[in-house]
């Protein structure tokens, strides 16, 4: 029996980084539960006898098979957690978000803060009632630019603004 678990240990070590990474890119899990998971596999392998040192190329298929079907439970279970949540989530009433203008401002505002210089520029001139040519003229840049970053700032006015809960369309 000492010369199987050297012999296993040994492929242990040839294997497991192997099986990890097979776990990671097949199933998109994090590096974290793919060596849990391969572990398990291991231990299950050896601790039920299944492990034969004639057949270790075999071996890491076997565990590879183990491996896999361990992931495939994982990602089961996470999914009916998911689902649970999700029910539980939808007795309870959604957050709602009835701005008063003051509100509505003063989020604007901190979007419009965390804005990439050149957007936080446009969207200023835009505010200012500025047209896209003298945007343009004042920017150095073409007409058609500032139209594209126009479209680029209502997408992420939009996106932050449903981070907010601000369902009211105030960016078109």
């Amino acid at each position: 029996m000492n010369m199987d678990r050297k012999r296993f240990e040994k492929m242990y070590r040839d294997c497991f980084r192997r099986i990890v990474v097979s776990l990671i890119h097949r199933f998109r899990l994090r590096e974290e539960d793919a060596c849990d998971i391969a572990s398990a596999a291991f231990m299950e392998a050896f601790e039920n006898g299944e492990y034969d040192p004639d057949k270790e190329r075999l071996q890491g298929a076997y565990i590879q098979w183990l491996a896999a079907k361990r992931a495939l439970d994982f990602l089961r279970t996470r999914k009916r957690r998911a689902s649970k949540l999700q029910k539980l989530i939808g007795q309870t009433p959604p957050p709602t978000f009835d701005p008063t203008r003051a509100d509505i401002r003063s989020h604007l505002r901190s979007l419009i803060d965390r804005l990439p210089s050149g957007l936080k520029r446009l969207c200023e001139l835009k505010i200012a009632g500025f047209s896209a040519k003298e945007m343009s003229e004042r920017l150095g840049i073409s007409v058609a630019e500032v139209r594209t970053r126009e479209v680029q700032l209502r997408k992420k006015l939009t996106e932050a603004a449903k981070m907010f809960r601000m369902n009211k369309r105030i960016f078109h």
